[in-house]
């Protein structure tokens, strides 16, 4: 082993893994020693390259961490947890723009929902927005102004009459969406007296309720169930305006939380749905006993949390138990790729149709199961014998030549009968082969030709196949996994859709959610759990359904590109719905 100076040196100064390093100290150690460099050389010499080593090992091992903690393998840790005086630098300088950024995000929302006022010329101009103690503007403060006194009252009825809408507000229909009844409480008498800063808020929460029931990504039953906050978070907004730029704020916390648990949700949510039914319980909630207290939003996203949380944990479970079948068929798939790389060689000569068969076939088969078993000398062996196989059925020009086959035969015939036995081939097909070499044997030792050769026809280069999805699902005991993949001998063409589609895929973390389309049952939806470290495959698994799901990444994007799977928006759908304020915005 190297010693620990220069193991540190060439390892220690990157976020490499144990075993990463003990590959590289191992690797340089037997160079050092095959090329004869022991003792002081050796050492002398490693110190020689110390200055060279974190230069050149460095920057591979970094961008291997970093693949791997893209893929889920490695935790994505920092070197500390104590806040730098940049970053404390940092949080000061937002705590001070909060409210300032909350007003320029409410001035924004506000010239979508209302038109500037025009001074005597005809000049736009920015109607004026009193502050509250924290800086932000005062809710219920009308431009014209007024004494404090007079802006609580008109607050207090504003509040009450809400209040007294929002005891109205019907229980949800899985079939009817609710009407924006923020629209009607806008024309209503209180409507109509509100006072300015009061109204634009009507009218934004109002908009943004309209992308929200505008968005294809919500289903229709969680929809309605939003819609019944409504006036909750109209309350809100007027209380709190920094309720618009603040994620940190109770009720964007939760509507944050409902918006995870919506994703969860296929688009037939219904009644009996755990998720469905959580977030029905927290509107309910929201509807009985909210009035001005911002801290009910705050427990509800605590118990929201907590249950989305053990839904995860579900998940987690699942995939922990269905984790190994993927692993043993990724392993399948690299031992059937690997023996398929070695018999190429020898498939492409014109070989006697018999030896074709037993080489694609059963010697196949054993050198797959050699791979998995990692038995390298078994493997050795199994190659050897090819070989030599393909050695013995080649004409002997001589009687040399023939009697030195004779010698090798009885080995060469023994060594395929354990190959067979190892694979318990039936008697039958066992008899037929032996037959076979026995033919071609014959033939070589008189020194006759063999048999015709059997060769692959040279044609034309063909189209590629389109790609073909297929599926198998495999059970081992209560764990039960649908495998998806590329029909073999298939691939996806390359386009601009199809590139798209894979930088989409390759782009996913776990934690996201996908929807697929099932024509049976409707559209499902998973959550990746996993990725695997060797070949991308990915396995998905919902909490409601006892099936997981996993699929090789080329599959999925031709899924991606045909319409039959859809990557979730991950952005919250209150989020989502101001973001699309302002590009309407910045259309106009």
């Amino acid at each position: 082993m190297l010693p620990n100076i220069a193991h540190r040196y060439i390892c220690g100064q990157t976020e490499s893994q144990g075993l990463i390093e003990d590959l590289i100290a191992q690797a340089l150690d037997k160079a050092l020693v095959d090329a004869g460099v022991v003792g002081m050389a050796q050492l002398e010499l490693l110190h020689a390259m110390e200055n060279h080593a974190v230069d050149l090992f460095g920057p591979t091992i970094h961008d291997l961490n970093l693949f791997l903690a893209g893929r889920g393998v490695l935790p994505k840790l920092r070197r500390s947890y104590s806040a730098s005086t940049a970053d404390k630098k940092q949080s000061n300088e937002k705590d001070t723009e909060n409210t300032t950024e909350s007003a320029d995000l409410f001035a924004l929302l506000q010239k979508l929902v209302a038109p500037p006022s025009t001074d005597g010329g005809g000049t736009a101009v920015a109607l004026p927005m009193p502050a509250t103690q924290s800086g932000g503007p005062a809710a219920g403060v009308s431009p014209q102004g007024g004494t404090p006194g007079q802006m609580a009252v008109a607050m207090e009825q504003v509040m009450a009459a809400l209040h007294t809408l929002q005891g109205a507000v019907p229980a949800p229909s899985a079939d009817v969406l609710m009407p924006n009844v923020l629209r009607d409480f806008r024309a209503s008498d209180t409507g109509q007296s509100l006072g300015y800063l009061q109204a634009v808020t009507v009218d934004i929460i109002a908009t943004l309720f309209d992308f929200i029931f505008d968005d294809a990504s919500v289903a229709d039953p969680i929809k309605a169930l939003v819609g019944r906050l409504q006036i909750p978070v109209l309350k809100v907004a007027m209380l709190d305006r920094t309720f618009f730029s603040s994620k940190a704020h109770p009720a964007r916390r939760l509507l944050d939380g409902i918006s995870r648990a919506a994703v969860r949700c296929g688009p037939q949510a219904g009644h009996d749905d755990p998720l469905y039914a959580r977030i029905a319980e927290i509107v309910e909630r929201l509807q009985n006993e909210f009035t001005q207290d911002t801290s009910l939003f705050d427990l509800l996203c605590v118990e929201l949390d907590a249950f989305l949380e053990g839904q995860e944990t579900a998940a987690d479970d699942r995939a922990v138990q269905a984790a190994p079948l993927v692993a043993e068929q990724e392993q399948r798939e690299l031992a059937a790729l690997a023996a398929d790389q070695v018999l190429a060689n020898w498939l492409a000569t014109p070989l006697p149709s018999a030896v074709t068969d037993l080489l694609n076939h059963e010697w196949r088969k054993l050198l797959i199961r050699h791979h998995l078993s990692g038995d390298d000398i078994a493997w050795g062996v199994a190659m050897s014998t090819v070989g030599e196989l393909v050695a013995s059925v080649q004409p002997q020009p001589d009687v040399q030549s023939r009697k030195r086959l004779a010698a090798r035969l009885p080995t060469l015939v023994r060594r395929i009968c354990e190959g067979l036995d190892k694979l318990h081939v039936t008697d039958d097909r066992r008899l037929a082969l032996t037959d076979q070499l026995f033919t071609l044997h014959a033939a070589v030792l008189r020194g006759a030709a063999p048999p015709a050769a059997s060769t692959r026809p040279i044609v034309p280069a063909a189209a590629p196949v389109p790609a073909q999805i297929a599926s198998e699902h495999i059970d081992c005991g209560e764990t039960h996994l649908e495998r998806v993949f590329l029909s073999p001998g298939t691939a996806p063409p390359r386009s601009e859709r199809s590139d798209h589609a894979q930088s989409l895929v390759e782009g996913l973390q776990r934690g996201d959610w996908l929807e697929f389309a099932n024509p049976e049952s409707g559209p499902v939806r998973y959550r990746l759990s996993w990725i695997s470290p060797q070949r991308g495959i990915l396995l998905l698994t919902n909490p409601q359904s006892p099936r997981a799901m996993s699929v090789s990444p080329d599959a999925l994007a031709v899924q991606i590109e045909r319409g039959e799977a859809t990557i979730l928006a991950a952005e919250p759908m209150f989020d989502r719905a101001v973001n699309r304020a302002l590009e309407t915005l910045k259309a106009a």
